[in-house]
């Protein structure tokens, strides 16, 4: 046995009268009883709790004070000597109106030197103790009575001569295995008999008990019985008479149910474990096929979104309205390619929160500024009433964003033309912690009381009635939406009838960032700058340079990190926007040599790759940002902006 906690339940449910103590600190301290000592005792588990309080505070009120002394003794003896055994003899009595009741006790610590468990295996030897020692030294007569009192146990029990062969056995022993009468065994030994595929750790044990008076406790072996095989433990001790060993007198259980269910425990943990390594593996390869899917499906996109833009600024452009539909279709297929990378992050575990310190109004003007045109185009009225001068807040941009503009799209893409929108902001504390609490209301198609109820927040879950089956839509919104706000610590509340319109409560915690004076924000003139776009796919690398220089910003492509190596050696760019995965040489590392080089401009990462590591794999090697792919001009003038005529380490 190898650690007390691993097989406590198997102890407990074991019919051997066992206990075992807490003896931290070299305490007494009853922690269980198993099942047969508990029926032996009529306990029931209300009253061996209040059974056990008592022995804790006052365990000379169950034994015996002379005895308690001998018991406390051999604990002492046993805690520090953990690899023999205790054998100590005591009376005692549940209740105080019982008489004593003589106990032998075999106790014995678990191996694992950490525990501090001791394991007693109690018997009551009172009765069979002060019989036995009468047969023995009596007449033929007291033998008939001894055998009387052994037929009565139901413990299997035997005796031997020196000689290992058999004296004499009870009626539980024989019904064990199958005799008909003690004449099948008399004068023979295991070997004689067959019960052992490998008599041999008997055979030693017992001559151990015979030549040595050493006794054994619970032996475990295998034993034939009527052709099965089955587990036991056997416990056996010398036989004095007149001093000296006569033989051996032992008892045995059969333990192959405990055995079996143990084997049964073992094998159904090795086949959990092996299932989740296997659902670990499945798990790396739906990720890593979701990192290339997304990937694979970015670059082209990259390129259809790209080439929608330049045709749409076109005055060339012959057919706008078509360019227009191609662009949405590709907005919508890339936030579908969102959502899905999203909802695997979190059904995997992966997904983090990342908080920073941001501006609060900055947060909320962005989120107007990308909501409002769609407001605009279905002619809702927009009303906001949002809080101002809050300040810095420290909080996960871009969760709460989208958060956020996930609720107002919906209420937007869901309400008819010439609907009503309103946005609501309040901040408060609540119970030592900040909550900023968004109420998002339209007059739009409404949902039913049990879809919200059963199904609002599943995965590709969607209600359908007429007024919403024209709309595009994964089902994945709201289910992101609310595993994020659960990952925020916050909660979501929706309020809705059908046909009538909808109401969301958000809250989500946040705290006070470090109030910082805003830099002052001021156009950088862009024209004449010079970009080196190091890019492998050609159609996308003359896209961003299109893009570049249609606001006469001078662009030169390298095909590859090597490329982009000796480019950036030949020429003074003002800024350089890196792939990340090239042949050759790829993103990373060709920004870590750029570094070395003593290029100190700034590096964009512009990458397909979107999830959280990508980015933080970006600054580890020296980049100074990240680009998602698609691109349009209108983030890359941003970051143009933003850097351009700094310098970096």
């Amino acid at each position: 046995m190898r650690n007390f906690k691993e097989n406590q339940s198997f102890i407990e449910s074991s019919r051997c009268p066992f206990v075992i103590l807490d003896t931290t600190d070299r305490k007494m301290n009853v922690v269980l009883l198993s099942k047969g000592l508990k029926e032996y005792m009529g306990l029931n588990d209300d009253e061996l709790k209040n059974v056990i309080e008592r022995f804790k505070l006052y365990p000379e009120y169950f034994i015996y004070n002379e005895d308690l002394y001998a018991l406390r003794t051999g604990l002492r003896y046993v805690y520090d000597h953990r690899d023999e055994e205790m054998r100590v003899r005591f009376r005692f009595h549940l209740r105080q109106e019982d008489p004593y009741i003589w106990f032998m006790s075999y106790g014995q610590y678990f191996n694992d030197q950490e525990d501090s468990y001791l394991m007693l295996e109690l018997h009551n030897i009172e009765n069979e103790q002060r019989e036995l020692r009468s047969a023995l030294k009596s007449s033929v007569q007291s033998h008939a009575l001894l055998e009387k009192i052994l037929d009565t146990t139901q413990t299997n029990i035997f005796w031997k001569d020196n000689q290992r062969r058999f004296l004499g056995a009870n009626k539980a022993f024989l019904q064990y295995y199958g005799f008909n009468s003690l004449d099948d065994i008399l004068g023979k030994t295991d070997e004689d008999m067959g019960w052992h595929n490998d008599p041999g750790p008997f055979k030693n044990d017992e001559k151990r008990v015979i030549e040595y008076g050493e006794s054994t406790h619970r032996v475990h072996g295998r034993c034939v019985i009527r052709g099965q095989e089955c587990d036991i433990v056997a416990s056996k001790s010398p036989l004095y008479i007149d001093g000296e060993i006569a033989g051996l007198v032992g008892s045995f259980e059969d333990v192959s149910a405990e055995y079996r269910q143990q084997a049964q425990i073992q094998k159904l943990n090795s086949a959990l474990e092996t299932a989740l390594k296997n659902e670990e593996k499945a798990n790396k390869a739906k990720s890593e096929f979701m990192a290339r899917m997304s990937h694979d499906m970015r670059t082209p996109l990259t390129t259809i979104i790209g080439l929608s833009e330049l045709a749409l600024k076109s005055e060339s452009c012959q057919d706008k309205e078509t360019m227009s539909k191609i662009m949405d279709a590709s907005h919508y297929l890339l936030e579908l390619i969102n959502d899905v990378l999203a909802s695997e992050k979190f059904d995997s575990g992966k997904m983090e929160l990342y908080e920073g310190t941001w501006k609060h109004d900055a947060i909320m003007n962005s989120i107007y500024n990308i909501v409002k045109p769609s407001a605009d185009r279905n002619k809702h009225t927009f009303i906001l009433d949002l809080e101002k001068d809050v300040g810095d807040i420290v909080v996960d941009r871009k969760w709460l964003m989208q958060i956020l503009i996930n609720i107002l799209n919906n209420a937007i893409k869901y309400t008819p033309d010439g609907g009503r929108i309103e946005w609501h902001e309040r901040i408060y504390e609540e119970d030592g912690k900040m909550i900023m609490e968004h109420q998002i209301t339209d007059n739009g198609v409404g949902i039913s009381e049990e879809f919200a109820k059963n199904k609002l927040y599943e995965p590709f879950s969607q209600e359908r009635n007429p007024l919403t089956k024209s709309r595009t839509s994964n089902g994945l919104g709201l289910s992101i939406v609310k595993k994020a706000v659960d990952m925020f610590g916050g909660s979501i509340v929706c309020h809705s009838k059908l046909h009538e319109g909808t109401t969301f409560v958000l809250r989500i915690p946040f705290t006070y960032g470090e109030s910082h004076e805003e830099e002052e924000k001021h156009r950088v003139n862009l024209e004449g700058r010079r970009v080196l776009i190091c890019e492998d796919v050609a159609i996308n690398a003359m896209i961003v340079k299109a893009m570049l220089e249609s606001v006469k910003i001078d662009a030169d492509i390298a095909e590859d990190g090597l490329a982009g190596l000796q480019k950036a050696h030949q020429n003074n760019y003002d800024m350089i926007l890196m792939d990340m995965k090239m042949p050759r040489l790829d993103g990373l590392k060709t920004t870590q040599e750029l570094r070395r080089m003593g290029y100190r401009k700034p590096i964009i990462a512009l990458s397909a790759n979107t999830f959280q590591e990508d980015l933080e794999n970006c600054q580890k090697a020296g980049m100074n940002d990240f680009l998602e792919k698609p691109v349009t001009l209108e983030k890359l003038i941003e970051m143009m902006e933003k850097y351009v005529d700094k310098e970096f380490v």
